[in-house]
């Protein structure tokens, strides 16, 4: 993993928060992490240290010594594994898990550190790693709460595409259709964190994307779950849209305790989990 690390007081600062031997006052200590909370993005990683430190950015990467924080400015700072409790990450578009013995990468999504173990999501559900038992975990970009796909009326797999751990909203438009009901949409997805808009530009009529999902008149609003399933078709009802928002955030996230083999090869260990991974309400499809 080649990743260009830029030194400077911030990294010996920081490195010192992590052992503990800073030597400067609580209100200092305030001040810097206030510092850091208004030049990193309100869309952060949050990150909790040991010492009690929280801090936001950026994690770009982790491996079982240290971990990588990119703050707003661009910085790269190298902090050692062994001071980080927590992280919770903002939703990625994608990340690579590799393993000891493993002939490939995991693909999947991060979504939270806690003592010492990754929870770590993939289409078939969620799993926890050891962080000493990882080779090294590579975290792509952040994912946009609200972006259009245009692919020119191209077939498109919205399972592959929802954000997992949130609630996706598959909004099926053209270029030019309701403003107004645009707005009410984008006013719901702005007022709440959970949930991820995506406008599919159907390009036009009869295209093979319209055909494969369907759509049949405009706005056509397809709402996915934390488990990236669909659980509901709407049109233009804001009311039962927000029904089903309710409801995609209360679906229970699969713990699995054991590995496909259709996910990846080599001995992982993986800690078994039976109840719900974050504490939300049990939820599931409803089949309308």
């Amino acid at each position: 993993m080649d990743v260009k690390i830029r030194h400077g007081c911030g990294y010996c600062l920081l490195g010192d928060l992590m052992r503990g031997r800073c030597g400067i006052s609580g209100s200092a200590l305030c001040a810097l992490i206030l510092c850091v909370a208004l030049v990193c993005p309100a869309c952060a990683d949050r990150v909790l240290l040991q010492n009690g430190a929280q801090l936001n950015g950026e994690v770009v990467a982790i491996t079982p010594e240290h971990w990588l924080l990119r703050s707003a400015r661009g910085d790269v700072h190298k902090l050692p594994v062994s001071g980080l409790k927590t992280i919770a990450f903002e939703p990625r578009r994608s990340a690579r898990l590799a393993l000891p013995n493993a002939g490939s990468a995991l693909n999947g999504v991060p979504l939270r550190v806690n003592k010492g173990f990754l929870q770590y999501q993939t289409r078939r559900g969620s799993q926890f790693f050891p962080l000493a038992r990882l080779k090294s975990l590579e975290i792509g970009e952040r994912c946009h709460p609200t972006r259009t796909i245009s692919r020119g009326g191209m077939p498109l797999s919205l399972s592959q595409t929802a954000v997992p751990g949130k609630v996706t909203l598959f909004v099926f438009c053209t270029k030019t259709w309701n403003v107004t009901l645009r707005g009410q949409i984008e006013k719901l997805a702005a007022s709440d964190p959970d949930v991820f808009l995506r406008f599919v530009d159907i390009g036009s009529w009869g295209s093979e994307l319209a055909k494969q999902h369907k759509v049949e008149s405009l706005p056509h609003i397809l709402v996915f779950d934390r488990r990236c399933k669909q659980i509901g078709t709407v049109c233009t009802n804001i009311s039962r849209v927000q029904r089903y928002v309710r409801r995609g955030k209360a679906a229970k996230l699969e713990v699995r305790t054991e590995l496909d083999p259709s996910d990846i090869s080599g001995n992982v260990g993986v800690v078994p989990d039976k109840g719900t991974t974050n504490g939300d309400g049990s939820g599931g499809r409803d089949g309308t």
